[in-house]
């Protein structure tokens, strides 16, 4: 099927599951017209794709009734063709209401969207060998890969597999950041409310999003984790879990990659990185360990003096505003290096030291013997011809996790 073909049933499907709420026969009459519309206008989608499939050639502005004329003389539907009767009267009761205003009876077409879309599973049927319901519309993902993780987390879910299915979907979350707009990062297991609130402005269900991820494992290098006193555990390892990932991921990675890039306000270490300036002979610069930095250690640690520094020289890194010498980091909400009296420096460099490794270690700096300003962080792959061909191969490599 061309991709064009299966887009268009798909987004008739869509349109026929998100056309409002169930309705009855005692429902408002003007929302049965809405869903009269709805109705109608899946139906034309999905009959043009039909007849585009079955090669009809068919004039860009053929009507309504031709449409349904032309593929009821198609051999496909010799024993009838699913809704004659019914698609033309729909046609009937959508021009009285757009082009006259003659409201549908509610205890007639109450039921419309159900019609329609059986009608159109039948028909579906008939021309491809699979319902409307049944397509599948995982084969939207513009990656191979991803759409190979999806089919294996298929795979291991018929064969009662479903932890891991849920591994399966967690890779194909992670490769789909390649297929992403700009700004938009997704780790798999991280349900951060803040990032689905931002996601919904795209389209994305919120709660789908947040239930996604604490169904999935975290990513931790090149390894997926389970978080077992969370919500990475067996309990959670069923079938209609592993359903419901699945379908919310589809729709997230359908909806997110063709999806217009929005403004995404970069974080100041993000595009910025520290800058501290000795302006004092002798000043006060230790390295210290931070794992007695708390006020609750037994033992604080006061650090190891670097006693070279000398005015005018350098550090550069990630500064936060400390209680005190021994490096714990205060609110930086409230982030005001002019009054406080000592700085904490994270992946520090230096023109005076090389630092190498410094893990659980960073540098604490007297706030009056140095002077605090920022430089752009620069970024040398991208100054590089073909750099951004290198960016590409390293982020598909980086992206796809190992089995």
């Amino acid at each position: 099927m061309q991709p064009v073909i299966l887009n268009r049933l798909i987004s008739a499907r869509f349109l026929l599951e998100n056309s409002g709420p169930r309705l009855n026969r005692h429902s408002d009459a003007r929302a049965v017209a809405h869903a009269v519309l709805i109705s109608h206008d899946a139906a034309e989608l999905a009959l043009t794709a039909l007849a585009d499939h079955l090669k009809l050639g068919l004039p860009e502005r053929t009507d309504f009734p031709t449409l349904i004329d032309k593929l009821k003389s198609q051999t496909v539907f010799s024993s009838g063709f699913p809704g004659d009767v019914f698609f033309n009267k729909l046609n009937k009761v959508r021009i009285a209401f757009k082009h006259h205003g003659v409201l549908p009876d509610s205890g007639s077409w109450f039921d419309v969207v159900d019609t329609t879309l059986a009608h159109l599973d039948d028909a579906s049927k008939q021309v491809l060998g699979v319902a409307l319901l049944e397509i599948d519309t995982a084969n939207l993902i513009a990656d191979a890969k991803v759409r190979g993780w999806v089919a294996k987390a298929r795979v291991e879910k018929e064969s009662g597999l479903f932890k891991e299915a849920l591994e399966m979907l967690a890779r194909a979350l992670y490769r789909s950041n390649l297929l992403f707009p700009g700004g938009v990062q997704i780790i798999p297991g991280n349900p951060d409310a803040q990032q689905a609130l931002v996601l919904s402005g795209y389209g994305i269900d919120p709660s789908a999003y947040i239930v996604l991820q604490q169904l999935l494992p975290s990513v931790s290098g090149e390894r997926l984790v389970w978080n077992l006193h969370k919500t990475g555990h067996e309990m959670n390892w069923t079938e209609e879990n592993v359903s419901f990932a699945e379908d919310a991921l589809v729709s997230l990675v359908v909806t997110l990659q063709r999806a217009r890039p929005r403004p995404q306000p970069l974080k100041f270490e993000e595009a910025y990185v520290d800058v501290l300036t000795i302006n004092t002979p002798s000043p006060d610069v230790r390295k210290t360990s931070l794992l007695f930095s708390s006020e609750d250690s037994v033992v604080r640690d006061s650090g190891y003096a670097l006693n070279d520094f000398v005015v005018g020289d350098t550090i550069r890194g990630n500064v936060s505003v400390c209680y005190d010498e021994s490096g714990e980091v205060l609110d930086q909400d409230a982030w005001n290096p002019e009054a406080t009296e000592w700085l904490r420096v994270d992946s520090p460099s230096s023109n005076r030291y090389e630092f190498v490794g410094l893990l659980f270690e960073a540098l604490i700096v007297k706030r009056a013997h140095v002077d605090i300003s920022y430089e752009e962080i620069r970024r040398p792959i991208l100054e590089i011809e073909n750099a951004q061909a290198e960016v590409n191969d390293f982020l598909d490599t980086f992206y796809d996790l190992p089995e």
